[in-house]
């Protein structure tokens, strides 16, 4: 994977997506998930 790689791929809740940049990137999803997981922690450790 290359550090200065790119890519993004919305979806829409009619199941259309759309792409953009390295599609065919080797990506791991870690680096997106990371906020989603990090902000509910840090809600449920503010109490």
């Amino acid at each position: 994977m290359q550090p200065d790689s790119v890519g993004i791929c919305p979806a829409t809740a009619d199941e259309r997506s759309y792409g953009g940049e390295d599609l065919d990137a080797a990506f791991t999803i870690q680096s997106i998930s990371t906020p989603f997981t990090y902000a509910p922690t840090l809600a449920i450790a503010a109490g």
